[in-house]
Parts: C-alpha cells; sequence; structure tokens
C-alpha cells in the first residue's frame, strides 16, 4: 500500500493475481504427534493439500478435519496415507538396561 499509494488493495490484488504472483506456501503447524507431524510434512514437502492426501489414503475428511485433536486416532487412515506418501513405519525399541 505504501509502494502505490494511489490504488486500492482490490486493484494492487487483483495485478497480482493478473500477473500470476502468489504467496509463498506457510508451513502446517505441528500438532505435538510426530507419525501426524511427519505424513503432513511429507505432504507439504509433495505439495499436497489435505483433500489429495484424504484421497490418496481412502479416507472421508480424516486429515482435513483434524480428527486426531479429538483423540481419534485412526491407524488404517495413518498407515495407508504413510503408505501413499512412499514411506513405511518401524518400531526401534530401545535397550532395556
Amino acid at each position: 500500500m505504501q509502494t502505490f499509494p494511489d490504488l486500492r488493495w482490490q486493484q494492487i490484488a487483483g495485478k497480482a493475481k493478473h500477473m500470476g504472483l502468489r504467496r509463498p506456501r506457510r508451513k502446517l503447524s505441528a500438532t505435538g504427534h510426530a507419525l501426524v507431524d511427519c505424513i503432513r510434512e511429507r505432504a507439504f514437502d509433495l505439495r499436497l493439500s489435505m483433500v489429495d492426501l484424504d484421497a490418496m489414503a481412502k479416507t472421508k475428511k480424516y486429515f482435513q478435519k483434524a480428527a486426531w485433536q479429538r483423540g481419534n486416532f485412526n491407524r488404517k487412515a495413518l498407515f495407508r496415507a504413510v503408505e501413499a506418501l512412499g514411506g513405511e513405519v518401524s518400531i526401534r525399541w530401545e535397550s532395556v538396561r
């Protein structure tokens, strides 16, 4: 707005859209759940939306609606998403002393 004081915000935004300028995508915020965070980060890196991720994992709106926040950890949906994104889930046990 300071650079173009004679133009309204809508005019500036319209011209930017016409020129194909976009703001960079913001990283998704951490959920606090390691597996979910890894899945969301991988999807972001592959430029996939949560809608795309739901389609790939064959879930309805699990990732779109952040169902894990309500304590609904759908292991099947999470494992399908990992597989669809080209990953694998493994377990590593710490040695017991």
